[in-house]
């Protein structure tokens, strides 16, 4: 949509009518038919009464590089019509209104910030008469004296307003945007298509209607929004990504996230995570995913692509549907800046809530006297605490029947209160600055960003910075430019994983104190790997963690030629990189490393089972993701006839990728994060299991280089708006198919169509716009960590056999082919009430096959 706004107000600025050639050959034609040929031809503006120039017969003519107004003077001889030109529109009418008595219309339009609009049609209601605004947004227009004239204004991206016309006075006009053009088209990040037009399931939304406060990112934002997406989040800790599910799964083993597509740049998680992991329910994403670091404020809107017709330009990556992001522009006037501040209070859970529901102390410990009166057999691996410690001490006659009598009474009253000890009440808030303006020459959009996001649990907290610069420069008519650039850095502190302290409270029974009655840390036995060692959840919290750093740049070109009217040619180089670095640490007082120790903090140890002598245990993780893109796509969009009623859309591209991935992973122990960051040193020989460990433990080296080439192609042909035929392909190529298989190419497929019986039987009853859809395509999808040869994998020196050894990493399977998926969609949308209820309604089926996985070897 803001493309086509650029387009037509440039259009207007820079066409000069005077100096166009035609060449056109006039035989048997009405004059309207002749007029639509020369807006088409030489793409100037031409005001005309439509029925009365269908009532007129052109005398047969050929004009060959002639100008435009010798043309229109020619075919305007021997009829009662004159030309008039205006602004670089010709105004046609008839030569007696010329003679009656006129009166001046004039005045200025201006949008609702009073910047000037450029190019802004106006018209007499009824007719074709009328002019553009002049780049001051002003606009004269000399009419035949009427009882009542009424213009009306229209401009893209503006709603149209119909004012009754003050002669002979300055007007006034403020246009509104026109909040409802993102229901006039679908992106997909490759096209911008017609919604009469669109033969996919495509589903569309303005990221404003979707914006929700305490959420950061724009895929938990989506969650409830989309019709077949399926948002799920297994913990409610900040900064973890979601799981999304587009129309279930369409892979058996492989990943199952959709594509995020930004600006039409597919987009690269900043770390590898293996499909085994993102597709375990118990998984964590705490890392993030493509768009983490996205502000949601930049962001326009969104487009979720469904079916294989919308995703098949995509190729194999596009199986599980794509999600297409398109971030905001910059508009034509004065510069305007923006500040927009959510802010958002959370509180932590109480044991007062309705959805709590646990037992107080003194409920707990006449459970405990239930069970041990019902004779209940204890396990052996679990901690023994409250009430059923007690007792054991009591029957081991550590203490007194009366001791045991008082200290069960002042535990009945106990009642820990574990939320309060390990969460807060937090306020978490977002900024984002944003300056916006420009001239028809060059627009510009830039923002600023600072996320402070803070969790209930109090060791957990989320910050990021985000920036952005979108770039739109147009030379002229026939080159433009537009050029992005995005930056962000966000850093996260959380818990480990298996601490889980909002489990932890709802789980922990309320009879274990905190502290000790000298304030200390109350520390009760926990077992770990048949042994038990003191454990405070408090301590736990304050001995570890994990801080996670992750940095983000890009940079996008694009770069527009349109040499004919109707053709255009687009060129896109982009250049993306991220840096991530994870560090998790143990502390040495923490329960986790005394069961690794065999010992408690400052006591003695198993000097033959210890994994960890001294110290805690630090593991560190940093990823760097590089990515180049380049395409070349070129455009065509074509009407032909004599009313222009048929319309060709094509596109063909080339594109190439290249990803470059590097990681490290190393596990350290012996750390002490207090004595300036240093590790402990052992005598080899005194710890035989610890010696073995460090033997064994290698830092993880990733270095993935991934190369593709794809051509794609799409044609679409429609008949009046009526019906629109689509068929959509692309060649995915991979080199880890064997050398016997035919499937080094895979063919990705659609065909669709669309039918709008409203356009064509011009109907205006219940509905407001009724469109019927079907589509079928053929996608596939390669499988991570399947090769056709066998890979060796190389390791360092042996310290047995003294000499460099290998192991088979991955065996081989020559007949490997793609997994397959089938994916047939047919679709209803209709809308009623003037547009204020919209249905839309799809069927689908999808169908995967496996057709070979792996090859069974005897022995």
């Amino acid at each position: 949509m803001k493309f086509t706004l650029l387009f037509v107000m440039l259009f207007c600025f820079y066409a000069e009518a005077s100096s166009q050639k035609v060449t056109l050959k006039v035989k048997n034609m009405d004059l309207y038919s002749v007029l639509l040929q020369l807006k088409n031809q030489t793409g100037v503006r031409i005001l005309y009464d439509a029925d009365y120039t269908k009532q007129i017969k052109c005398t047969d003519a050929t004009f060959f590089e002639k100008d435009i107004k010798d043309v229109l003077s020619q075919l305007l001889n021997n009829t009662k019509l004159v030309y008039k030109e205006v602004n670089g529109t010709f105004v046609i009418s008839k030569a007696s209104e010329q003679e009656d008595k006129t009166v001046k219309l004039a005045g200025t339009v201006k949008d609702v910030q009073g910047t000037p609009l450029p190019g802004v049609t106006v018209v007499i209601k009824g007719t074709t008469i009328g002019v553009s605004t002049d780049a001051q947004g002003n606009f004269t227009l000399n009419v035949k004296e009427q009882e009542k004239i009424t213009l009306v204004f229209s401009f893209v991206g503006m709603k149209t307003k119909e004012v009754v016309a003050t002669p002979n006075k300055a007007m006034m006009i403020t246009l509104e945007e026109d909040t409802q053009t993102i229901e006039e088209v679908v992106i997909t990040g490759y096209q911008v298509v017609d919604k009469r037009k669109n033969t996919s399931a495509i589903t569309s939304v303005k990221a404003a209607d979707i914006m929700r406060p305490g959420i950061t990112t724009i895929d938990q934002m989506l969650e409830g929004q989309i019709p077949d997406l399926i948002s799920m989040t297994n913990s409610g800790e900040i900064g973890v990504a979601p799981k999304l599910r587009i129309r279930g799964t369409s892979t058996l083993i492989g990943n199952r996230e959709p594509l995020w597509v930004i600006d039409g740049i597919v987009q690269q998680d900043p770390v590898n995570i293996s499909p085994e992991e993102l597709n375990n329910p118990d998984y964590i994403n705490r890392i993030g995913n493509a768009i983490s670091g996205l502000n949601p404020q930049d962001i326009e809107r969104i487009d979720v692509l469904k079916d294989a017709s919308a995703t098949a330009l995509y190729g194999t990556k596009a199986a599980n549907g794509v999600i297409v992001i398109t971030t905001k522009r910059g508009h034509i006037g004065a510069p305007m800046v923006s500040y927009n501040m959510t802010g958002t209070f959370k509180f932590r859970p109480r044991y007062s809530d309705r959805h709590i529901d646990v037992m107080t102390s003194k409920e707990r410990v006449q459970f405990s006297r239930d069970l041990l009166n019902s004779n209940y057999n204890f396990s052996g691996n679990v901690s023994l605490v409250g009430y059923e410690y007690l007792y054991e001490q009591l029957y081991a006659r550590q203490i007194s029947y009366q001791e045991f009598e008082e200290q069960v009474a002042k535990m009945e009253s106990l009642n820990t209160d574990w939320f309060s000890a390990l969460g807060n009440d937090v306020f978490s808030s977002q900024h984002t600055i944003s300056l916006t303006g420009g001239s028809d020459m060059i627009r510009y959009y830039a923002s600023i960003g600072y996320t402070d996001d803070n969790d209930v649990v109090k060791s957990n907290r989320n910050d990021r910075y985000t920036a952005k610069l979108n770039l739109d420069i147009h030379f002229s008519e026939k080159f433009s430019t537009s050029l992005g650039i995005d930056g962000s850095k966000s850093s996260q502190k959380y818990y480990q994983s298996e601490l889980a302290p909002i489990d932890y409270a709802y789980n922990t029974s309320r009879t274990i104190p905190l502290y000790n009655e000298d304030g200390t840390l109350h520390y009760y036995q926990k077992p770990q790997a048949g042994r038990y060692y003191n454990f405070n959840i408090l301590n736990e919290l304050a001995n570890s963690g994990c801080e996670q750093e992750g940095s983000s740049l890009a940079f996008q070109a694009n770069l527009l030629y349109k040499p004919l009217a109707w053709l255009r040619v687009n060129g896109i180089l982009a250049y993306s990189v991220s840096n991530t670095e994870i560090d998790s640490y143990w502390g040495a007082e923490t329960h986790h490393v005394a069961s690794m120790r065999r010992g408690e903090f400052g006591g003695e140890i198993d000097a033959e089972e210890s994994e960890l002598p001294a110290g805690g245990e630090l593991k560190q993780q940093s990823s760097r993701n590089e990515s180049v893109t380049a395409r070349l796509q070129l455009d065509a969009n074509k009407y032909f006839g004599l009313a222009e009623e048929h319309n060709i859309n094509a596109s063909l591209g080339f594109e190439a990728s290249s990803t470059k991935y590097v990681g490290t992973e190393i596990t350290n122990r012996g750390y002490y994060p207090d004595r300036g960051l240093q590790f402990a040193t052992f005598e080899q020989g005194v710890y035989p299991v610890f010696d073995a460990w460090l033997l064994a433990n290698r830092p993880v080296l990733t270095d993935n280089l991934t190369n593709l080439i794809a051509v794609y192609a799409s044609i679409s042909y429609s008949y009046r708006n009526w019906i629109t035929l689509n068929a959509n392909a692309r060649y995915d190529g991979s080199n880890r198919f064997g050398s016997q298989s035919n499937d080094k190419l895979l063919p990705v497929w659609s065909a669709s169509l669309s039918y709008n019986p409203l356009e064509q039987f011009q109907a205006t009853g219940f509905f407001d716009f009724l469109q019927l859809k079907f589509s079928y395509g053929y996608q596939g999808n390669m499988l991570e960590g399947q090769s056709p040869e066998m890979i060796i994998k190389k390791l360092p020196l042996d310290d047995y056999y003294h000499e460099l050894v290998s192991e088979v990493s991955i065996y081989p399977n020559p007949d490997l082919q793609w997994e397959r998926t089938s994916s047939l969609n047919a679709g209803i949308e209709f809308s009623i009430l003037d547009h204020r209820l919209m249905v839309s309604s799809d069927f689908y089926y999808k169908k995967q096959r496996m057709l070979s996985w792996q090859r069974r070897f005897p022995g």
